[in-house]
């Protein structure tokens, strides 16, 4: 896979074991994830087509730096599954 996609379908295994049951321990649950990335390198074009499904967004990796509504001072903390950001309040 390429490392884009391989990004993708890393993201893809992540919450794809979160979402599998909680009463599954966690080998079954990463045999499972195993199995889901071996599928994704032998069929890319399944891969390609998740990337815009409800498993994840097809722009996860993308930069969000200018969203609307940010302002200079505003502080974005970003991770692999939220982006918060705090805003600077303006004094009177």
């Amino acid at each position: 896979m390429a490392s884009e996609s391989q990004k993708y379908a890393e993201a893809m295994y992540d919450r794809l074991v979160d979402a599998l049951p909680g009463d599954w321990d966690l080998e079954t649950k990463e045999l499972i994830g195993q199995a889901f990335l071996a599928g994704m390198a032998e069929y890319p074009d399944v891969l390609q087509r998740l990337k815009s499904s409800s498993l994840i967004e097809s722009d996860y990796f993308d930069d969000h730096e200018d969203q609307p509504g940010d302002e200079p001072g505003d502080r974005i903390i970003e991770g692999n599954r939220y982006r918060i950001r705090i805003k600077t309040s303006k004094r009177k």
